[in-house]
């Protein structure tokens, strides 16, 4: 491990509030950092204390399990289910990643909100019971199943990251936070072409010398030599999506 960390830039600290900045309260994203990111949760049907994460609470309610009254749960998105239960698959077969959940963020898309105005530019899972309008709901084979009542959405927008368009937020790396943000490594689904501070999953040899963060959290799991090149890792997605690595945004720090 901490050869790996030896090859990229000194980082800062970030809060988990900060690094929660572009998400959807209840969005649940692909990382493959092992634990999840701080800031956000493992969605492993776990059961949360209400007083700790009111915001999600309030967007999840008790549909994930808990007593309303001073716990509640989240989705369960691990392949052959949490607790004996079975309630996704997520990707299955891989075992380098892991599903989490983000407790912090702007509200998920409510019917008639404007989030959907203009053409979609990402499809995100959110564990909310609403996504925009029921045409911005996304079901296509291939799409992983991340447990019931967890919704594919399509939206125009991420939620505005708090920043000017000339300034790096704290713990941020790459580019500017004008842009869509998201934590360095994790996968986003876009209908058409990956965005400028993201790679297609497609499996990719890369030089490490120009994505060191990237290598610092994947290694060589997917490929390469580990001296001067590193692989992306490839993941198909349903026709007429594209999953993409996120190159440049919040370096993924860990509890």
């Amino acid at each position: 491990m901490a050869t790996l960390l030896s090859f990229f830039v000194v980082l800062v600290s970030v809060t988990d509030s900060q690094s929660q900045e572009g998400f959807y309260t209840s969005e649940i994203f692909a990382s493959f950092t092992g634990p999840c990111p701080r800031g956000s949760i493992r969605a492993n049907g776990q059961l949360l204390n209400i007083q700790d994460y009111v915001v999600l609470f309030t967007v999840l309610g008790t549909r994930y399990g808990g007593d309303g009254q001073i716990t509640f749960g989240v989705p369960c998105t691990v392949p052959g289910g949490c607790n004996g239960s079975y309630d996704g698959d997520g990707f299955a077969g891989r075992s380098d990643l892991r599903w989490c959940i983000s407790p912090y963020g702007a509200y998920p898309p409510r019917p008639g909100d404007g989030a959907l105005t203009g053409a979609a530019t990402e499809v995100v899972a959110l564990a909310a019971d609403y996504c925009g309008d029921a045409s911005s709901v996304v079901s296509a084979s291939g799409l992983p199943g991340l447990g019931p009542g967890v919704q594919w959405c399509r939206v125009a927008q991420r939620p505005q990251v708090n920043a000017g368009p000339n300034q790096l937020l704290t713990g941020y790396y790459g580019v500017a936070a004008s842009v869509e943000s998201g934590f360095i490594g994790q996968m986003i689904l876009v209908p058409g072409t990956c965005p400028a501070h993201t790679a297609a999953a497609d499996g990719a040899i890369l030089q490490i010398s120009g994505y060191s963060a990237v290598y610092s959290i994947y290694g060589t799991q997917h490929g390469g030599d580990g001296q001067t090149t590193f692989a992306l890792p490839r993941q198909q997605a349903p026709t007429g999506l594209q999953w993409c690595v996120v190159v440049s945004g919040y370096y993924p720090s860990v509890e």
